[in-house]
């Protein structure tokens, strides 16, 4: 059974529950302070006792998710940017990192592409595995930028046969491929420069019932039309077209420099 995390209610046990969280984490740096004042912090200094204590959780506390809890309150993407930099063991991170990523309002692409850079690190991917199976034996949920950030560390570790892969383990870790997954599998694929496989992982996001968006058609357009397939670039075209995002990606100077640009052009003119 799937844990589910807690819902922060502003009931009044949880509000005072929050001010003692508060207190646990400034009372190090105002114990220097004769006159301590919680808050005269500054967001700066709130933001480094928070980064400490979660620190100091990752390192003495398993599992980290229940504990980790109680700071939502207090938590932003540039404290989450922050332990992960600090953290040393890429594993429990990457445990962090996921569990940060359920909210959306603590993503960023800084912190995203930190996490990337880990796994790409010595026995990064290896611990990211471990923490996964970790995950799946305690029934925490697992986000789908886990896996995409896997995705994107093999391709740049050169591993793109392993990104595929992984991308294939994603059922088997109860987590759903949600666009902005298909859409890392899908640019591995296309700079691979296998684009029939590109569109059959296309074709499966259509049946999975996940919307491309305009960075789906924009990488596969391109594709086809550098590969001399304007037939399915045309096509693409046309289900882009139904979407109106036509104008927008009318802008985009591969379909000028496409093999077929005058038949794709006049397609664009009736169009739009």
């Amino acid at each position: 059974m799937h844990c589910k995390p807690r819902r922060i209610c502003p009931s009044k046990s949880n509000i005072l529950s929050s001010m003692r969280v508060l207190a646990s984490v400034v009372r190090p740096i105002s114990q220097f302070s004769s006159k301590p004042r919680i808050f005269s912090l500054s967001f700066f200094t709130l933001e480094s006792a928070v980064s400490n204590e979660i620190l100091t959780i990752l390192d003495t506390v398993h599992p980290i998710e229940d504990q980790l809890e109680t700071l939502v309150p207090f938590l932003s993407p540039d404290v989450v940017t922050s332990v992960l930099q600090e953290n040393q063991n890429v594993g429990v991170g990457f445990r962090f990192f996921i569990w940060a990523m359920r909210r959306k309002q603590f993503r960023s692409w800084v912190s995203h592409n930190l996490m990337t850079d880990k796994l790409c690190g010595a026995n990064g991917i290896d611990l990211a595995w471990k923490s996964l199976e970790d995950l799946k034996n305690s029934g925490f949920p697992i986000v789908p930028q886990a896996f995409v950030v896997l995705i994107q560390a093999y391709a740049k570790s050169a591993m793109p046969e392993k990104a595929v892969e992984s991308f294939g383990r994603m059922e088997e870790f109860g987590c759903r491929p949600n666009t902005f997954t298909y859409n890392s599998i899908i640019y591995v694929l296309v700079e691979k420069g296998v684009l029939l496989l590109a569109l059959a992982v296309y074709n499966q996001m259509l049946k999975s019932d996940c919307r491309p968006n305009r960075a789906t058609f924009g990488m596969l357009i391109n594709a086809s039309c550098e590969a001399g397939n304007t037939h399915d670039a045309l096509q693409l075209f046309d289900e882009m077209a139904q979407r109106d995002w036509v104008r927008l990606m009318k802008l985009l100077s591969f379909w000028i420099r496409s093999g077929g640009r005058a038949s794709f052009l006049d397609r664009m003119d009736i169009a739009v």
